[in-house]
């Protein structure tokens, strides 16, 4: 009988392009545009909430605002105002519990009976809290309690899909923390609200990249009842804008080029990412 031609070898399979693996922490945004994006911190309080969200209402700013569970229940109608004047809401765990040694013995090492479970838990309640008052899911973002976090907190928070957000640092003592919670005139970390603002104003002056990609941490709450530094964000919005920054929510800073959210990208070893 006539033999068939050989059938050709079939092409190789092309491996489906895949979405590049979520970062466990940034602290920056890229270099390469000129934005920056103010962050608040909500615990337990909120005295002066409403006329940070005024400003920012005036001034046709869109922040990003991390919220523990418990002040999502005890201010549900100021987290709605938030979702509905268009900002971010990300996590800021349950009860804004420690979640290191670090205040015992300076090192980030997991708190003694903190597990994966109880730790996820935090998270998760968060955000049935929001969603109970809103009907909406959080952003794929969190932030540590005092900035207390470790690789193995990173880890555990990237299970649930989240990234930490952390804080813009510069060289030597340069800081986007304004420190804004420190009432203590005798504190070594006080500082006066002019002098926050020209710090934010001024960061990286002398660099090539300014503040560009970063991101400023406040909070919703003051225990300073004299010289509050809320009051300072109309100088700081209009003096970022002056310099020529755009303002912006964590998920615009965090976008790629194309549109796309650069939460996935390398981070170098600063926590900036990597090639910005």
């Amino acid at each position: 009988p006539e033999e068939r031609p050989a059938l050709p070898p079939a092409p190789a399979l092309r491996p489906r392009p895949s979405l590049p693996p979520r970062p466990l922490e940034v602290s920056r945004g890229a270099r390469s545009r000129r934005e920056v994006a103010l962050t608040f911190d909500g615990g337990s309080d909120a005295n002066v909430s409403a006329e940070i969200l005024d400003i920012l209402r005036a001034r046709g700013v869109r922040a990003t605002l991390f919220l523990t569970g418990g002040y999502i229940r005890r201010f549900p109608e100021l987290v709605r105002r938030m979702v509905a004047e268009g900002h971010g809401v990300a996590n800021h765990t349950d009860s804004h519990s420690h979640l290191t040694t670090f205040a015992q013995n300076r090192r980030h090492e997991t708190r003694p009976g903190l597990t994966r479970e109880a730790f996820q838990a935090e998270l998760r309640r968060a955000e049935a809290a929001f969603g109970a008052v809103t009907g909406k899911p959080m952003q794929p973002y969190w932030r540590a309690p005092y900035g207390e976090v470790n690789p193995e907190l990173l880890r555990w928070a990237a299970e649930l899909g989240y990234t930490h957000v952390g804080w813009t640092r510069g060289e030597g003592d340069e800081t986007l923390d304004t420190r804004d919670w420190v009432a203590d005139r005798s504190s070594r970390l006080y500082a006066s609200s002019a002098r926050i603002r020209d710090r934010i104003l001024g960061f990286d002056e002398d660099g090539r990249d300014g503040a560009a990609g970063g991101i400023v941490l406040m909070h919703l709450a003051s225990r300073r009842r004299e010289d509050p530094v809320h009051r300072r964000l109309p100088e700081i919005i209009d003096g970022l804008r002056a310099r020529g920054y755009a303002l912006v929510p964590v998920s615009d800073l965090l976008r790629e080029d194309g549109g796309a959210s650069a939460v996935g990208a390398r981070r170098d070893r600063s926590g900036a990412l990597a090639g910005s």
